[in-house]
């Protein structure tokens, strides 16, 4: 057997029942990746950082328009180690299994050597999450009646991580003696006692919002926006629990018919202020101000056949690692931000900080802090301009959970946008090692 890194990843990552767009906080919208989470007068995708922003934003002219983002990313630990470790130490012991000359008993002891070595090393820190999202925003401005957008999205999270005892490997010298010549899958099944699993989660979720904002307030040195955010969310939240021993047996490939939880709907509320004045922003915002909360399948049932006895024991033999009866909870959390501007203002210097962690739809923790610098020819005075893009570059890093931090240059030429994200700029040397992470957004955005 030989377990690629790409098999490892397209095993994980396909290991739920189904994977299509879910929900998650780790991938940004569209040119947000770039300009950051500080709202910029040169995207309509800044509606989502700040919903005061439809209404403080205004121009006297383009006042309209509408986008389309998709974005996907990957974020990684470990996965090196396990699939280095399976390609030269554990891929020999498997195909030998059953042959080779070696008994089973010092076939499985080889196996267990290798085995225990590798998750007791990598077990705490190993993740593997992919994130997918997408997003059609339109956006209504107007002095007279304040700013009105609406945007259809979803987003999305599966995240597979390692669960095992002190002992992930031990050995059934019992049944290894009497049966010296046992094949593969019954020194897999009979002859080691397994207790390491990979944990799956996956959210599927689209939301349909409503944003409304008004000006409340204006002097000679600026204006007051307030805006609201009303959403319409629907989720579907399945986890499940796989043993190691499966992943073997199957050289690497994961299949699970773990039942989904029922599709629930809730509603979310996001309020925004914004000061704008004529050379710099201002903003606070508080999202998920009601707290919305979705439930996951129930693992640990104990059904009737033996296959789903058996999965049920695995999965109450794991109920002091994960919840077996989990809800997640989106709790509120507010976000400062400011962007100053050139007197052209074709020049930004943004920057925003979460004041408080929260979690995401597998429960993830994400507390985001952002900078970047932006140019953009707002469309210049002659058709020379046309030519040229708009550049950002920017810098965001979680403060809680995985810690991890990216570099996030951008540029838009026209209505086309190209948002990267990386961890180091040798994530994109396509060097052997796998990126810690990455993350890329494609979009489209016509102002009229």
């Amino acid at each position: 057997m030989k377990l690629t890194k790409l098999s490892i990843l397209t095993a994980l990552v396909l290991s739920s029942p189904s994977f299509v767009y879910a929900a998650s906080n780790a991938v940004p919208i569209g040119s947000n990746l770039g300009y950051g989470a500080a709202s910029n007068n040169n995207t309509l995708f800044s509606m989502s950082n700040n919903p005061a922003w439809v209404s403080g934003n205004l121009h006297e002219e383009n006042n309209y328009g509408f986008g389309l983002t998709v974005g996907a990313g990957v974020k990684q630990a470990g996965i090196d180690e396990l699939s280095n470790t399976f390609d030269d130490k554990v891929s020999p012991i498997l195909d030998n299994m059953g042959g080779g000359g070696l008994s089973a008993l010092a076939n499985a002891t080889q196996l267990q050597t290798e085995m225990n070595s590798l998750i007791l090393d990598i077990r705490d820190n190993f993740y593997l999450q992919a994130d997918l999202n997408f997003s059609l925003p339109v956006l209504i401005a107007r002095n007279a009646i304040g700013g009105l957008g609406f945007e259809i999205s979803g987003l999305g999270s599966v995240r597979t991580e390692i669960l095992s005892s002190d002992s992930p490997f031990a050995l059934n010298n019992t049944y290894l003696t009497a049966n010296p010549t046992a094949s593969s899958s019954d020194i897999i099944d009979n002859g080691l006692i397994i207790q390491s699993a990979l944990y799956t989660k996956t959210a599927l979720a689209t939301e349909a919002a409503i944003t409304y904002g008004n000006q409340f307030y204006q002097d000679q040195y600026g204006q007051l926006s307030v805006g609201i955010r009303a959403k319409l969310m629907q989720a579907k939240l399945f986890k499940s629990v796989i043993s190691f021993a499966d992943f073997l047996k199957n050289d690497g490939e994961i299949d699970t018919d773990t039942e989904a939880s029922d599709s629930a709907s809730n509603i979310g509320l996001d309020i925004g202020v914004q000061w704008f004045a004529e050379n710099y922003m201002a903003g606070l915002t508080i999202m998920n101000l009601n707290s919305p909360s979705f439930d996951y399948n129930q693992l640990g049932k104990i059904g009737t056949t033996p296959e789903e006895i058996q999965q049920g024991l695995i999965e109450n033999f794991y109920s002091n690692q994960i919840d077996l009866n989990e809800t997640v909870t989106l709790s509120p959390q507010a976000r400062l931000e400011g962007t100053l501007f050139s007197e052209s203002r074709n020049w930004s210097l943004g920057g925003s900080l979460d004041l408080n962690p929260a979690n995401d739809y597998v429960n993830q923790q994400y507390q985001w802090a952002t900078i970047s610098a932006a140019y953009a020819t707002q469309g210049g005075s002659s058709w020379i301009y046309y030519l040229i893009p708009d550049v950002r570059l920017g810098y965001r890093k979680n403060l809680v959970g995985d810690e991890i931090s990216y570099i996030t240059p951008g540029l838009s030429w026209g209505p086309l946008n190209l948002d990267l994200g990386f961890t180091s700029l040798d994530d994109l040397s396509g060097g052997s090692d796998t990126p810690d992470g990455i993350m890329l957004n494609l979009g489209l955005e016509v102002h009229f």
